[in-house]
Formats: C-alpha cells, structure tokens, sequence
C-alpha cells in the first residue's frame, strides 16, 4: 500500500458556522467545495483538512499542525478572535504545544519544535 496524501476530517454540527469560525483559523476561505456540507483548505501539497457536516461525529477529532512560529501564530489568532491556551513544553523539552477548540470542541494542536 501506497499513502500518497492525508485529508483528516473535522466533524462539526453547524456547518455555517464551522466554515466561518475556520476560514478565520486558517485566515482565508476554503479551497474547494467539492459537495454539499464539506469545505477543504489544502494546506500543502498532500496535506487537506476537511470540515465535513456531521453532528453526530462532530466534537471527536483531534488534529495536530507543525508550526514554525508558534507565539506569532497565537497572537495573530488572538487578533482574529480565537483563545488558545498557553504554550506549554513537551516531548522532553523538545516542543511547545497550544490548543484550540473549534465551536463543536473538535481539539486543534499548534505544536513548535524547540
């Protein structure tokens, strides 16, 4: 088997309301609408985040982004209106990590490596 991309899916109830709130993290509209209820902001050039119209999954997911400047990503989040909690160190000192809830409660992981 051959893995040639990831395009994780995010779960959410409202699907209005979940495309504003990401198009704010992301800082920029979706990609792609490729059906109803499912935007994709292609973040690379095999990686895809799906938000994807699904209340009763919506709240379960838990996504992991590689930063490479953590507190200027926190700050300008912090500017377009989305908390994240304070950096903290991680992996034996070797990564500082700060997460953010989605409305739905979907986790979303900014991690930095130190």
């Amino acid at each position: 088997m051959t893995i040639s991309a990831v395009l994780p899916v995010v779960p959410v109830s409202d699907f209005d309301a979940a495309e504003r709130w990401y198009t704010t993290f992301f800082d920029r509209a979706a990609d792609r609408h490729p059906m109803d209820g499912l935007s994709e902001w292609q973040l690379g050039d095999y990686a895809v985040v799906q938000v994807f119209h699904s209340p009763d999954k919506a709240g379960r997911t838990a996504l992991n982004f590689v930063d490479d400047d953590l507190d200027r990503h926190l700050a300008d989040l912090a500017d377009r209106g989305i908390d994240a909690t304070e950096p903290i160190t991680v992996a034996k000192g070797r990564q500082r990590l700060a997460t953010i809830s989605d409305p739905d409660g979907n986790q979303l992981s900014l991690i930095e490596d130190i």
